[in-house]
């Protein structure tokens, strides 16, 4: 009898270690995961770009109740500037059909961007089943601009326009104004020299950079320095006498006139006194920043008046005698004197001279 239990209780034993192994062996097939897919649509693309990442994988089992067949899987992106993001995906219960993922991922910078899958039988994923791997090459598209004026230099307040072009851009600012663009034409108009800076800027933040500094016009010279007057006075001196030359000009910066003491005067106006000997032509010259301008003035020198040093008076008649009505000549000579006067006939005050008469009666001139 006692014999008999032991051979019982060695067969229940029996029973219970196989149908252990059984549910080891039904829990090992239901930890059988395989990925059958895991490739981005693009093998490179350009930084700011997104690509698409499509993942399927599948169980190998049919779940049963005994196992509720859940899979937790875990991606991972890295690289592209060591730039790490991590997707927890939810876990999937199953029924021997594959399920699939497709993720869009925006790319940054440039290098590599790599997706790892991996796949877990645990909701504390310490129970790895499969591994998957995909990569993408993404290449660097720096920005780049230029910008040039239309007019350079300007005048105050003159419209001028800046052309900005610009590449791989999302964004541009002038001077720190954000524009509407990343290309184009804007006018502007400035007092003072501007230096006008202009940033493009990509998906990425990378910035691309270039200037141009507008200069103003120089101001138009003043007009050349015109001479408002230059006279002499008087125009006509007997010589050993004097005559005042006198001038009026503005915009210069110095003054001449010839035979004269006056060289570089900054003076716009003045006088001098001049005695010249001689027929005598006075040159003023005035120089200002745009140039130079003359005129002249003339002064004539006559002699002086010398007194004779005798004095004489004569008078002929033609006849001495002549009757009622008839004419005779009368001529005067003078040496010495200034002027000749008579009161019977007109001499006009002239030294020497004759005319004609014709007394009315006995007359004595």
């Amino acid at each position: 009898m006692k014999k008999h239990n032991i051979v019982k209780k060695q067969a229940f034993l029996l029973v219970c270690l196989l149908c252990f192994a059984s549910f080891a062996s039904l829990a090992s097939a239901a930890s059988n995961y395989k990925i059958t897919k895991i490739s981005f649509d693009k093998t490179s693309c350009n930084a700011g770009d997104t690509v698409v990442l499509t993942i399927s994988y599948e169980a190998t089992y049919s779940a049963s109740p005994l196992d509720p067949g859940r899979s937790y899987p875990k991606l991972i992106f890295s690289g592209s500037a060591s730039r790490l993001i991590l997707y927890a995906v939810q876990s999937h219960s199953w029924a021997g059909n594959i399920k699939t993922f497709i993720e869009p991922v925006q790319t940054v910078n440039s290098g590599t961007l790599a997706a790892y899958f991996y796949i877990y039988s645990d909701a504390a994923r310490t129970k790895l089943e499969s591994t998957g791997y995909a990569s993408v090459t993404v290449n660097s598209i720096a920005p780049t601009v230029s910008i040039v004026s239309n007019k350079n230099p300007v005048g105050a307040l003159e419209p001028f326009a800046l052309t900005i072009s610009s590449t791989n851009a999302v964004s541009l600012a002038i001077n720190g104004e954000k524009k509407s663009t990343t290309s184009g034409t804007f006018p502007y108009f400035q007092t003072i020299a501007t230096k006008y800076t202009a940033i493009a800027t990509n998906s990425l933040g990378q910035t691309a950079v270039q200037s141009v500094t507008v200069a103003m016009k120089s101001p138009p010279p003043p007009p050349k320095p015109p001479i408002i007057s230059f006279t002499g006075s008087p125009s006509s001196i007997v010589r050993g006498s004097s005559a005042t030359l006198s001038w009026t000009v503005q915009y210069a910066t110095s003054i001449f006139i010839s035979n004269t003491a006056i060289s570089g005067s900054t003076k716009m106006s003045g006088t001098c006194e001049v005695s010249p000997t001689e027929k005598t032509t006075y040159i003023l010259t005035a120089i200002g920043p745009d140039g130079t301008i003359t005129a002249s003035k003339t002064i004539d020198v006559s002699e002086p008046y010398v007194p004779p040093t005798t004095y004489s008076l004569s008078l002929d008649l033609g006849k001495t005698t002549i009757a009622a009505g008839e004419t005779t000549y009368i001529r005067w000579r003078s040496e010495g004197y200034s002027s000749v006067y008579s009161d019977d006939f007109s001499t006009n005050g002239q030294l020497s001279g004759q005319v004609d008469i014709s007394p009315d009666r006995k007359s004595v001139v």
